[in-house]
């Protein structure tokens, strides 16, 4: 082996012994720039369900149209003159009959900000997929009710056209860098926008969707979308 060829092999188990060297403070600096991240991101998902949540209090209390407020007052007033026993079969006819008129005033004048509903379910095989049924969403301000609708493509999601949520949960899209993915997915409600309209969507199971009386102050509807309660999904 030539001379040159001697100091060549050594150059390169040098450098191999100095890059072996260096390893194990490269895994160590590694392993700091890991939790660093780590550290990161979770303090992004506690920022990210912050806001959130902020955005989600900024929108279930902002106030509601004078009108609105008290077109909405009258039809309390006479859905409590429909229960009661004081009222002739005459009268109530007449105070059913407005009560209706003025609900459909107020839907049209709604920007439906409070929903609730539940998914639809495509069956079981052992029913023979008999036990079937469409989702279901209702405005709890002014009692607007949707059933979702579907494609002819079965494949496809079913959808809404008035009671509408895009795609994705609120993010502050319009201005957010791509770390709003960590968005909190499994909030008691979701904050949507749709046509410029924030909405809230609150979720929940068939029976209990049921029982869920829309007409009252909305004070306290304010305070049920504020509560505890399930999320069942979009």
């Amino acid at each position: 082996m030539s001379d040159t060829a001697k100091e060549m092999l050594a150059g390169l188990v040098k450098e191999i012994a100095i890059l072996l060297k260096q390893k194990p403070g490269i895994h160590r600096k590694v392993s700091v720039l890991h939790a660093k991240e780590k550290e990161i991101d979770e303090r992004i998902e506690v920022l990210v369900r912050q806001a959130n949540e902020t955005k989600r209090m900024l929108v279930l209390y902002r106030e509601f149209p004078f009108k609105l407020v008290t077109l909405r007052g009258e039809i309390l007033a006479l859905r409590r003159r429909e229960e009661s026993q004081d009222e002739t079969v005459k009268s109530l006819k007449e105070v059913s009959t407005k009560r209706r008129e003025l609900e459909a005033h107020l839907q049209r004048m709604c920007a439906h900000r409070l929903v609730i509903g539940y998914s639809g379910y495509s069956g079981s095989h052992e029913m023979d997929y008999d036990d079937a049924y469409s989702g279901n969403r209702t405005c709890v301000v002014c009692g607007l009710e949707e059933k979702e609708k579907h494609t002819r493509d079965q494949n496809q999601t079913p959808y809404y056209e008035v009671l509408a949520s895009p795609s994705q949960l609120f993010s502050f899209q319009s201005s957010a860098p791509s770390y709003m993915q960590y968005a909190d997915k499994t909030n008691t409600d979701v904050l949507v926008e749709y046509k410029g309209c924030e909405r809230l969507y609150l979720g929940m199971d068939r029976k209990e969707f049921s029982k869920f009386d829309i007409w009252r102050p909305l004070s306290e509807l304010r305070e049920f979308f504020r509560g505890p309660l399930h999320f069942y999904g979009m």
